[in-house]
């Protein structure tokens, strides 16, 4: 028995400009019998091609080596996509973790103050008192007979 591998499809996509923005394959799975019979024969779904992934195909066949650059180009360009677009969700969760810090440090300061206050409000009556009863101490005593 033997598998054979053929492409059965080949779609190309331009943009308006004319530039060369992709390309997809689909192969063709012909099963055989020893005596060259068929006995099977299946298509796969197309997957993108560039330059790296379509060994066994012709590319250059088909396309000119500008062609063949800009996929290149294309297949580095989406890498470095996915790089930056990791690097910016991390960058996000960090705000979002630091901005949820200074909310609770702003909670915190705003605590802070309210019982410094409550402790000037207690040292203030301290102080009165202690003023207070300086005064009954300094105060004339009446002399006793």
């Amino acid at each position: 028995m033997q598998v054979e591998k053929k492409p059965y499809e080949l779609l190309f996509r331009w943009n308006q400009d004319g530039a060369l923005q992709g390309a997809h394959i689909a192969y063709r799975y012909v099963i055989r019998e020893d005596d060259g019979s068929v006995i099977g024969d299946r298509e796969e779904a197309p997957k993108e091609i560039s330059s790296e992934t379509a060994a066994g195909f012709p590319l250059a066949d088909v396309l000119d080596q500008g062609q063949i650059d800009a996929l290149v180009a294309k297949a580095a360009a989406d890498q470095e996509r996915e790089v930056a677009a990791t690097a910016r969700d991390a960058a996000l969760q960090a705000q979002q973790v630091a901005e949820q810090g200074l909310v609770g440090m702003l909670s915190d300061l705003a605590a802070s103050r309210e019982r410094i206050a409550a402790l000037q409000a207690e040292r203030d009556a301290a102080l009165a008192r202690v003023a207070q009863l300086e005064a009954q101490v300094a105060a004339p005593r009446p002399a006793f007979e």
